[in-house]
């Protein structure tokens, strides 16, 4: 939660890491190699903090880490897009927060 309040503080930031990050795309462009790596560090770290989660019983077992981590990092992604239209209504931090809160088993 804390890297999306970082964020938040600095739109600047969002703003040129989701322009370069969609630009990239393109297999040619240099700083594709840069977001593959990213986006494959970004998953397998969450991925990570998922297992430690579900090996807890934090979140349920049926819950696969790595489909948690690839859906999580599109969604904080998204969100960010989102909050660069209307960031009076979009809350990375809290959306974030209420997503991994209905994850954690009761």
């Amino acid at each position: 939660m804390q890297g999306a309040r970082n964020n938040a503080e600095r739109p600047g930031l969002i703003e040129i890491y989701t322009v370069l990050s969609h630009e990239a795309t393109a297999a040619d462009h240099p700083a594709h190699d840069f977001f593959t790596r990213r986006f494959h560090w970004a998953v397998d770290h969450f991925e990570s903090v998922f297992e430690l989660l579900r090996s807890s019983g934090q979140i349920a077992e049926d819950r696969d880490s790595r489909r948690e981590a690839i859906w999580f990092v599109a969604l904080w992604d998204g969100l960010q897009v989102q909050w660069l239209y209307d960031p009076e209504e979009i809350d990375v931090t809290a959306e974030l927060r209420v997503h991994l809160e209905s994850l954690l088993v009761a």
